[in-house]
């Protein structure tokens, strides 16, 4: 028996596909994917032996999508599916096997008939040509190799993300220097920056151009964001605010002072400076590696959910030396239950937000840039709001972005 993915964004080529599997072939276990979170979620519930992938399905270049695809499911036979005949070098380098779009009903049939045969006779004694046994253990042993590969370079990215910001944040908290200080904001500034320069390090160095060129496409072009995603992304956490201030307020509590709302509102041309530090501080400093490179790479081995947790909590863990400096927001609030922990609660639930939003907007690096831009604006504009509107909104991102990744599975019915 024969469990089969065919993963294409197109919904009558995928149609097709299956009611010809269906017909010619009386493959019946068929899983059909029309975007990244679905063939995720149906890979890690269904453990399929074949997937039939288009060449473009993920936005980004198929070899790589196989590399990371073969680290968590080493058994799993891949074809590639594209409308370029010149791919099937670029295939067969990556792994896997490959079928031109342009082939006839009959020709494909021929070739799926030829490779269904073969796997489903290893689930009885042998393939039933043996002279293709020592080249499919030669491309298994590759396939290892090459999720390994994959997951120490993740490793090696998160490793020297923390190496680079910590050397420059450990000096500060040691001397106890003051971060917001000449020289000492130096060492703030580069420090912030760890993510975004070992992420692209890491692209340029071990990626190929196609994939180097696809990268650069998702962190700039706007395209990918519809008009309901931009909504989401600039509305989202001033509603959280808003309600979180509105339930304080409903308890006895007073309005926030919004000091620095008030002083942009008095002098609106300073609105647009202050927007821009506010967004190199923190999104174009980090969202390079944290979104740009590590959540793909993370994501297919764990899921969509436990991938995402996983990076929220060291994203968390990455900002703890700002936790020691008592001049920052984060020193603010300590390290106790009510800081610290409702802090990496928040960076959990942030991460299932901006993966919510990721996934729909075709893999979108940006969306993760903007979604950090107004999470971390709206809370300077406010500023400063009580210790349980901080808590109450922590909250709010958690349980919004928890319930949005989970109905994102649900919905594809995995």
């Amino acid at each position: 028996m024969i469990n089969l993915i065919i993963a294409d964004p197109d919904h009558a080529a995928r149609k097709a596909l299956s009611l010809l599997l269906r017909r010619k072939l009386e493959v019946q276990h068929i899983v059909e994917a029309e975007d990244v979170e679905t063939l995720i979620c149906a890979l890690a519930e269904t453990s399929p032996d074949l997937l039939l992938l288009d060449w473009k399905l993920y936005g980004s270049p198929a070899p790589e999508t196989c590399l990371l695809l073969q680290k968590a499911y080493p058994r799993l036979k891949i074809i590639l599916l594209s409308v370029n005949a010149d791919d099937e070098a670029v295939a067969k380098n990556a792994g896997a096997n490959f079928i031109h779009k342009g082939a006839s009903p009959d020709e494909l049939i021929a070739m799926l008939k030829s490779f269904i045969s073969n796997k489903s006779s290893t689930h009885h004694d042998a393939l039933s040509e043996p002279q293709k046994v020592p080249l499919e253990q030669s491309q298994q042993i590759d396939q290892k190799h090459e999720g390994k590969k994959v997951s120490q370079q993740l490793t090696l990215f998160i490793l020297l993300t923390f190496i680079w910001t910590w050397a420059f944040y450990v000096p500060i908290v040691t001397g106890g220097h003051d971060p917001y200080q000449m020289p000492w904001m130096i060492l703030l500034i580069f420090g912030g920056m760890g993510p975004s320069v070992i992420g692209i390090a890491m692209v340029l160095l071990s990626l190929d151009k196609e994939s180097r060129r696809d990268y650069w496409k998702r962190c700039f072009s706007l395209n990918r964001i519809s008009g309901l995603w931009w909504t989401i992304i600039f509305l989202l956490f001033p509603l959280f605010y808003s309600l979180s201030i509105l339930i304080d307020v409903m308890l006895g509590a007073s309005l926030p002072e919004m000091t620095q709302l008030k002083s942009l509102l008095a002098a609106p041309w300073m609105f647009p400076l202050a927007a821009f530090i506010s967004f190199m501080s923190g999104p174009w400093s980090e969202e390079f590696g944290w979104r740009g490179y590590a959540l793909d790479r993370i994501m297919t081995p764990f899921g969509l959910l436990a991938g995402t947790v996983v990076l929220g909590l060291v994203w968390g863990i990455w900002h703890l030396p700002l936790f020691y400096m008592p001049a920052t927001w984060h020193g603010q609030i300590g390290l106790g239950l009510s800081g610290f922990g409702m802090f990496m609660l928040r960076s959990v639930g942030l991460a299932l937000l901006m993966t919510w939003v990721y996934l729909n907007t075709g893999r979108s690096i940006l969306s993760g840039m903007l979604m950090h831009f107004t999470s971390n604006f709206t809370g300077q504009l406010l500023a400063a709001v009580s210790t349980r509107v901080e808590i109450l909104e922590s909250i709010f991102v958690f349980l919004v972005g928890l319930f949005a990744c989970s109905w994102m599975l649900h919905k594809k019915q995995i």
